[in-house]
């Protein structure tokens, strides 16, 4: 996909623009890019998976703000918010002195450690479903950056500060479930 192509794909929205989306993010050559330079700069394979999914939440928002304007490719543009968030992350953590073994020899977090992850959000997506489709939708819409322009638009509301005000409602339908189910609770350590 070329500059235009995208650019075109978020302009159109919807549909168009989560296939955008979803090849970015399944565009195994870019992942390998950003996986190699954070690995490159002190960071681990979880740092740089973490890394690759902010960038691509970053990367969403700006060119939805318009900010991307085509003066290099869309995957230059990419691996830079990439580099500048682990900049930043390392910065956050005072992570610039302190360089261990793994990140040398590209170890991979262990499979318990990966089957608890995945326990998790299957729990906080069946939690989602408990408090609501639309609250599901609106989260997840939330968790992207979307603003509460474009959370109002998607969900049919009359305006941002009501966008805004159902999202607090959902976060705290959230919470006030997680907390009334110990269970929920435990697992996901809240």
């Amino acid at each position: 996909m070329n500059n235009s192509e995208l650019l075109f794909a978020y302009k159109q929205g919807g549909e168009q623009r989560d296939t955008a989306l979803k090849s970015i993010y399944e565009n195994e050559q870019l992942r390998q890019t950003v996986i190699k330079l954070i690995m490159s700069n002190g960071g681990n394979i979880q740092d740089a998976e973490d890394v690759y999914q902010d960038t691509l939440i970053l990367f969403d928002r700006q060119i939805r703000e318009g900010n991307f304007k085509g003066d290099s490719t869309w995957t230059t543009y990419f691996v830079g918010i990439a580099k500048w968030r682990w900049v930043s992350v390392k910065r956050k953590f005072g992570r610039d002195v302190e360089l261990k073994i793994e990140h040398f020899t590209g170890q991979v977090e262990s499979v318990e450690a990966r089957a608890i992850e995945h326990e998790k959000r299957e729990l906080i997506d069946e939690i989602l479903s408990k408090i609501g489709e639309r609250c599901k939708t609106l989260l997840k819409l939330y968790k992207l950056s979307f603003s509460m322009e474009e959370i109002a638009e998607k969900l049919g509301l009359s305006s941002p500060e009501l966008a805004k005000k159902n999202a607090y409602e959902c976060r705290k339908k959230f919470k006030d479930f997680v907390v009334e189910n110990p269970t929920y609770s435990s697992i996901l350590n809240v």
